[in-house]
């Protein structure tokens, strides 16, 4: 990937031929080697990250 991809999503359990399917598991966010990255890395969203935005998303 290259810039502009940081916080682009990574869909897990995304069904083809639901629209509407899997769900975020975590974000791009960062390289493992600025000058030739061959890897992008993502903190993992654990169940607790959806229903913390779940539950405070309207403040």
């Amino acid at each position: 990937m290259t810039g502009g991809s940081s916080g682009g999503p990574w869909i897990y359990g995304k069904d083809d031929n639901v629209y509407y399917s899997g769900y975020v598991n975590g974000v791009n966010s960062n390289v493992n080697d600025g000058d030739k990255p061959t890897e992008m890395r993502s903190p993992y969203f654990a169940t607790w990250v959806g229903d913390a935005f779940n539950k405070y998303q309207k403040y």
